[in-house]
């Protein structure tokens, strides 16, 4: 058998207008178009396209011009170009419905070969192809295959195209790996995911998009799979093809103000206003004080120059409350009591531990300090003469039971509202221990 070659490409996307931009829509013809050349420029005999040629089932005419220019390459060079249907070109309803889809049409005009459902012969291969059934596509696929037999003491060597998800690769899978294996096809083309991917010992290959479709693919190279059959064996290389730069910055800026960190974000962004590029940020750390939505995104935004896009730039900045510096909660606490009450010693403030405790039980969340002096600085800021009444409190309070019993707090005549916050409860827990 002569040695025999073939590109095994996917996922166009034609027509995608990616964020609403014209120049991705040429993006993503270009990368189809580099396919197609690079392909042809290594002499292949066949083209073997498995799915979403379009990304649109019914493509503008524009998009249609585009396609066109791109298959009138290996249709002047008589290069067979062989295609699957993908979930994006056409539902399998749609096209019995309307008497067929936009592959046939292209397929009318003699621009590719359209793999419906059966088989093509390409001596000495015999191509099967399986266009996208969602979750009927393993009852699907065994029905195509069903009268798929070899005649005795014929050597013909077999490739299987399906656009379909594959069991491995999502958490869900339409088509299992033993099925696809005991099927003992000499080379099975996927199409559908955008990232490449490959399982050698069950002859799986998927090359992936040739453009990015998402932020999630920037990672991922992109491009198609030679494959040379010699021998009996289908030997593969992957070329890669040159798309738009895109990078991802993450930065973790640690604990920081407002303004370092506005300052730490712009410093970013301009060391990375590559040019012609396509650009995604988040920032990670801590606000010392603050809140994240006071750092201008629109402001940050202003200052990429060069760059082709931003996709995004996420703030994931958390506040962050500064640490007590005494190194004892409860000293914290009683410190802050007796300069709120103007007292100089513990003493005044009888009994000062029972009272600690109670607060602690009351204001703290899990132990939450910071928290806990905040309310009892609003709650004393609000008052201009504060006692403490000491005879008021109980040996044992049971703090739950001013969260729990809503009866207590509706019987309030002061109360109209009865949607009482976890904060307000606590507030009037503390209305039991001062007065004025």
């Amino acid at each position: 058998m002569n040695p025999i070659k073939f590109a095994h490409i996917s996922d166009f996307h034609l027509g995608y207008c990616q964020y609403g931009l014209a120049k991705r829509f040429t993006d993503i013809g270009n990368a189809a178009r580099i396919s197609i050349e690079k392909a042809l420029e290594r002499n292949v005999d066949f083209i073997l396209f498995t799915g979403d040629l379009f990304h649109c089932h019914s493509p503008s005419s524009g998009t249609l011009r585009q396609a066109i220019k791109i298959l009138e390459m290996p249709k002047k060079a008589s290069i067979p170009f062989y295609v699957i249907r993908g979930n994006h070109d056409a539902s399998y309803a749609r096209s019995e419905r309307y008497g067929g889809d936009v592959l046939d049409f292209l397929s009318d005009l003699r621009y590719l070969q359209y793999i419906k459902d059966s088989y093509i012969d390409h001596d000495p291969l015999r191509i099967w192809g399986v266009g996208y059934y969602g979750i009927r596509a393993k009852k699907r696929l065994l029905e195509v295959l069903e009268n798929r037999k070899k005649e005795d003491g014929e050597e013909r060597l077999e490739i299987l195209a399906l656009h379909a998800l594959i069991e491995g690769q999502m958490p869900f899978h339409e088509i299992d790996l033993y099925t696809l294996a005991n099927l003992s096809f000499n080379y099975i083309a996927l199409g559908h995911y955008h990232n490449r991917w490959e399982l050698a010992k069950h002859n799986l290959y998927c090359p992936g998009a040739t453009e990015h479709m998402d932020t999630r693919e920037w990672k991922s190279s992109r491009g198609f799979y030679f494959v040379e059959v010699k021998n009996s064996k289908f030997n593969t290389e992957f070329i890669e093809i040159p798309v738009r730069l895109k990078k991802d910055i993450k930065v973790d800026l640690g604990t920081v103000d407002l303004n370092e960190a506005q300052r730490k974000m712009e410093a970013i962004i301009k060391e990375n206003d590559i040019k012609d590029a396509m650009l995604r940020f988040e920032f990670t750390g801590h606000l010392a004080q603050g809140k994240k939505e006071q750092i201008s995104t629109a402001q940050l935004l202003s200052l990429v120059r060069q760059a082709f896009y931003v996709v995004e730039i996420r703030n994931s900045l958390e506040s962050k409350t500064m640490p007590i510096k005494a190194a004892d909660p409860q000293e914290a606490i009683k410190k802050l009591l007796l300069k709120l009450l103007g007292k100089k010693n513990e003493e005044e403030i009888l009994p000062e531990s029972e009272l600690v405790q109670v607060l602690l039980r009351v204001l703290g969340e899990e132990g939450d300090i910071e928290s806990s002096l905040k309310i009892i600085d609003d709650f004393f800021q609000k008052k201009e003469n504060i006692k403490l009444k000491v005879q008021q409190i109980p040996e044992k309070v049971e703090i739950s039971k001013a969260f729990k019993e809503k009866e207590a707090l509706k019987s309030r005549p002061s109360e109209k509202n009865t949607n009482i916050t976890k904060k307000s409860a606590k507030k009037r827990v503390l209305n039991d221990f001062f007065t004025d």
